[in-house]
């Protein structure tokens, strides 16, 4: 996904597209893609843990990044602030791709908004639950 981001990003340069239009058209690529594996997420879900909750595609995400070697901490902190940290080195499409999936699972299964920061290899989601 993250090479697919950068050859699309690398062929519209080519083509003379500004920065702006480049911008715009690889934000839409990336909510596409976020939706998708969202959608995708439910599948894994029903078929791996037969159930299908915030807690089950967390832990479908907590193993993904296991097996792809990304690094993760999830935290508990003073009245249920969850913070949820993932390391990776995949650029900063794979970061902001994944600033949208988080954005879709907690909007969609817990009903809240996380406020999440990211930096090209570091994502940080803080949401209260």
């Amino acid at each position: 996904l993250s090479t697919c981001f950068n050859k699309a990003i690398l062929a519209a340069n080519e083509s003379g597209m500004n920065q702006d239009e480049i911008e715009s058209h690889r934000d839409e690529m990336i909510k596409s893609a976020a939706e998708i594996s969202f959608s995708l997420i439910k599948d894994s879900a029903l078929l791996m843990k037969r159930t299908y909750n915030l807690w089950t595609v967390l832990e479908i995400l907590q193993e993904y990044m296991k097996v792809s070697d990304m690094k993760s901490d999830h935290r508990i902190e003073a009245g249920n602030n969850h913070v949820f940290i993932i390391q990776h080195e995949l650029g900063e499409n794979w970061s902001l791709f994944t600033k949208v999936l988080l954005n879709l699972i907690f909007e969609n299964l817990a009903s809240v908004t996380p406020e999440v920061n990211t930096t090209p290899n570091t994502i940080i989601a803080k949401v209260t639950l």
